[in-house]
């Protein structure tokens, strides 16, 4: 008798831990399923997959804002747990170089944070770098702040329909 009763217990706390599983567990339109208060540091999963983010650089650098890090930790985490996403890395320059040099600007800025998150572990697979050049600033002029806002890379996630084993 006392045995039936633990059994059951067993049962119901397993069903009960199941039903908690999945409370927070999100599906996206290709099946591939992911966890949305998951966190990665200080950033909710689907703060990091949902939203563009913008990192900045210093000035005559190639080095990327300090504050930044933490950021880019979280979506090295993110992209490492979650293969099959991808990310675009969108390299901009400031507007103050010719347009040829801005190219190779925006392109280092890029690979800056490419390299960043491969050696956080992020396969080359799921990293697509875009080189804009001045073609795309957000903050027209010359100022020292519209050169800063413009020095920078975006970074946009994209879900891949997992494939299939065979």
């Amino acid at each position: 008798m006392k045995l039936v009763k633990i059994i059951k217990n067993i049962v119901l706390l397993s069903i009960l831990m199941v039903l908690t599983s999945c409370a927070n567990r999100e599906v996206d339109e290709f099946g591939n399923v992911f966890y949305g208060d998951t966190m990665y540091g200080d950033y909710k999963a689907s703060f990091l997959r949902d939203s563009k983010h913008t990192i900045y650089f210093k000035e005559n650098s190639f080095q990327m804002l300090p504050k930044f890090i933490p950021l880019l930790d979280a979506q090295a985490k993110l992209l490492k747990d979650n293969p099959h996403f991808r990310v675009y890395l969108i390299g901009h320059s400031s507007g103050y170089e010719s347009s040829e040099f801005s190219i190779i600007t925006s392109h280092k800025y890029a690979e800056v944070i490419r390299n960043y998150l491969h050696n956080k572990g992020v396969s080359d697979f799921q990293m697509i770098s875009i080189v804009k050049g001045k073609e795309e600033p957000v903050m027209l002029g010359m100022s020292t702040q519209a050169l800063q806002k413009n020095r920078r890379v975006e970074l946009v996630f994209q879900q891949r329909k997992k494939q299939l084993q065979k």
